[in-house]
């Protein structure tokens, strides 16, 4: 089982879900002898059925396969945002107050309750612009790596914020005033060929601000298969002269 897969489930192993199951058949509606369990095939149809609780109103059913898909990816949604909010909430300035002041103003701005979702992106970017106020780059390396991580997980491009993360360990880098140069460091034969292409290159700071090696465009490493990205993990490190 995955983090966000444990996490939800223990989210949820505190209400007991309502069982709206049937034996009734989803596909073609013929009674059953007895309410599945369990993935099971129909001895009317022959298709599958499936058993699921869905996640918004913790009810269990029988389902087709592509609505116990609808589930799982709904399942998943929901878990990435808690974990979202849960990285958030880590950071020094977070505050509940401001998250439901966030909720608040979106909800007036909506004319409705605002998605989650975009509570927690306005969050992260209202905290972006307090640690940039503050000069503070590793606070910022954190949001940026957060909402990069949140994008990807939830199948969506993260490309260009992850590329902020890389800008802000060059930044990082070039304010501590000792180094000149860095060297990309990858994950060996654990990365993708195209990002084993540049293991071991060495820029230095300036060239690294302007050209942007990593994150590597083509990269192929993926945690969520179905993101249009992917989740390079090359990174930089200082080159001693």
């Amino acid at each position: 089982m995955s983090f966000l897969s444990s996490l939800f489930a223990n989210n949820t192993n505190n209400y007991k879900p309502k069982d709206e199951r049937k034996a009734e058949c989803p596909y073609c509606h013929k009674t059953l002898s007895k309410v599945p369990g369990s993935k099971t095939k129909c001895p009317h149809c022959g298709e599958f059925m499936f058993v699921r609780t869905r996640p918004k109103d913790n009810v269990r059913v029988v389902t087709t396969k592509n609505e116990a898909e609808k589930i799982e990816k709904e399942r998943h949604e929901i878990a990435t945002t808690e974990e979202f909010k849960k990285r958030l909430s880590d950071s020094p300035l977070y505050s509940e107050k401001k998250y439901l002041a966030i909720k608040d103003s979106l909800s007036r701005k909506f004319g409705a309750p605002p998605k989650e979702d975009d509570v927690l992106w306005g969050l992260s970017n209202y905290l972006l612009q307090e640690y940039i106020k503050k000069d503070d780059w590793q606070e910022i390396k954190m949001i940026y790596f957060n909402q990069a991580l949140f994008l990807h997980e939830q199948g969506k491009d993260c490309f260009y914020i992850l590329k902020e993360v890389a800008k802000c360990e060059l930044i990082i880098l070039k304010k501590l005033d000792c180094f000149k140069r860095v060297e990309i460091l990858t994950c060996n034969d654990q990365s993708c060929q195209e990002c084993q292409k540049f293991s071991g290159k060495i820029f230095t700071i300036e060239q690294a601000l302007k050209e942007m090696p990593i994150p590597v465009k083509e990269c192929t490493c993926k945690l969520n298969p179905k993101a249009p990205s992917g989740w390079c993990r090359c990174m930089y490190i200082s080159v001693i002269d």
